[in-house]
């Protein structure tokens, strides 16, 4: 099968690399020329993924109109602040509308807290919406690269295009589960990001495995309340998608929010800690929808309040620490 995967970075990377190692043939779009470059002289995209190769059945072009004419079905794989942009380019660009389409992207969109598969509504039509799948999990692209086998989740409510992404992608270094849960599965793979900026932020002021289970599992508590008001299912939030995600992004130093949470506490700001990490922290356009949606529904949500006034007030880590600790005491 033919596959076009949008976004050259880490994630849409490995999964070319998955995709082509299942026999089929990917046609990988990127908007930096030197990715494009890389892949097709010398099977390789040194900034993303180091030494590990591509095969000969990845190929890469800067053209979306190229991508969206050579895939059967296409794979999406940018990150959330242009993640409507590039949809508005890619629907425009269809001739198939029924194609076969896959989110494989992580986050909510700061200006509106909308979650993708709404922006998908929004941009495509509530039909094209319908039969979208959303991919997440614990999915560190670097150890999929690697060839380092895990799990992740497919969720849609078209079971017929969830089950076709499921036999896409399943093989001996990935298994891919399904579920209908498609709120769930994308409140958790976007929320979680926030508690690995907590947990990485941990981590780089020196705090021990008691302060990062505590932010892991109080900051569960409080993503799934947000979830849930929103539509997603309980126990979405203790799967793969949920916790399975967020311990892994909140304790890895591949984890790109994990890193920018420890620059943090080294005292860079948002932007410099951002210019030294080189690529998009999901965790922190979410932390900012996660606090819109926080305020407009009046669910309490102590951890991320916490990162949003480091993040956009410059609050230092240790007072936001303090403050957490001395919060009113209640019941678990």
């Amino acid at each position: 099968m033919k596959v076009a995967i949008l976004g050259g970075g880490s994630w849409g990377s490995a999964l070319s690399m998955l995709v082509s190692r299942n026999g089929h043939h990917v046609k990988l779009w990127t908007n930096e020329a030197s990715v494009c470059e890389n892949i097709n002289t010398t099977h390789l995209n040194p900034y993303y993924t180091g030494e590990y190769p591509f095969s000969e059945t990845v190929t890469a072009t800067l053209e979306l109109k190229e991508a969206l004419s050579f895939g059967e079905c296409i794979i999406m794989a940018v990150p959330s602040n242009a993640f409507r942009s590039v949809l508005m380019d890619v629907f425009d660009s269809l001739e198939d509308k029924d194609i076969p389409f896959l989110n494989a992207g992580k986050g909510l969109e700061a200006a509106t807290g909308l979650r993708e598969t709404q922006i998908i509504k929004a941009v495509a039509g509530e039909e094209f919406a319908s039969r979208a799948v959303i991919l997440s999990g614990p999915n560190l692209a670097m150890e999929f690269v690697a060839g380092k086998p895990g799990c992740t989740v497919l969720a849609g409510t078209d079971t017929e295009r969830t089950q076709f992404f499921q036999k896409l992608l399943s093989s001996d270094i990935l298994r891919a589960y399904t579920t209908d849960d498609v709120i769930g599965v994308e409140a958790g793979g976007s929320l979680k990001n926030i508690l690995a900026i907590a947990c990485g932020i941990s981590a780089g002021m020196g705090f021990g495995d008691n302060t990062r289970a505590a932010i892991q599992t109080r900051g569960l508590r409080e993503i799934t309340r947000l979830g849930t008001f929103l539509g997603g299912r309980r126990e979405t939030f203790y799967g793969l998608s949920g916790m399975g995600d967020m311990i892994t992004t909140s304790s890895s130093i591949l984890s790109r929010n994990f890193r920018f949470g420890m620059l943090l506490a080294d005292g860079k700001t948002p932007e410099e800690a951002g210019k030294k990490l080189g690529q998009v922290a999901e965790g922190v356009p979410t932390c900012y929808a996660a606090m819109l949606l926080s305020e407009k529904y009046g669910i309490d949500m102590p951890i991320t309040k916490e990162i949003y006034k480091i993040l956009k007030e410059g609050k230092d880590p240790r007072a936001a620490v303090t403050d957490l600790m001395n919060r009113e005491q209640k019941a678990e």
